[in-house]
């Protein structure tokens, strides 16, 4: 697997982890694919859920940075550099169609914020998201925040749409 896959695959499972626990569904992936990322089903409903996964930088150049390919970015400022970044992924994302049981899967790359952080500005980012997402993401708009390390805990996802 490439190194996109394999992060892709660890966000999309680590996702499904804390998606389960809070439904208290068995959705594992049946299948990788380009657009969505990862078809899944539920092992118990037979329910799908398509699975469009991405990284979330809060200024360009920070995945590069956070893989030990570039310099660091300097100082970063919350609700204006990563809510830009929020507004563009998201943007380029609602442009495609994934299906009728899609969710998108932000996968935050530096770990600077918290779940607190970005509950205190969701309504901003919320005002943020185009209205066509609402139609392209039935599943909701993920954000992973993985604060405490590589093991995302229930609490580190917020929750858009």
């Amino acid at each position: 697997m490439s190194e996109k896959v394999n992060i892709e695959r660890s966000t999309a499972d680590a996702f499904l982890w804390v998606y389960n626990a809070r439904t208290g569904t068995q959705f594992t992936i049946i299948e990788h694919s380009d657009a969505p990322d990862f078809r899944c089903q539920d092992g118990k409903t037979g329910e799908l859920l398509d699975l469009e996964v991405t990284l979330l930088e809060d200024v360009h150049g920070d995945a590069q940075y956070r893989l030990g390919r570039g310099s660091g970015q300097g100082v970063r400022c919350f609700n204006q550099d990563t809510l830009s970044q929020f507004k563009e992924r998201i943007t380029v994302k609602c442009s495609k169609d994934y299906g009728t049981h899609a969710a998108l899967v932000l996968g935050q790359v530096a770990p600077l914020w918290t779940t607190s952080d970005w509950e205190m500005y969701r309504d901003d980012f919320q005002a943020v998201i185009p209205s066509e997402c609402k139609n392209t993401f039935t599943k909701g708009i993920w954000v992973l925040t993985w604060k405490d390390g590589f093991e995302l805990k229930e609490r580190d996802i917020v929750q858009f749409v």
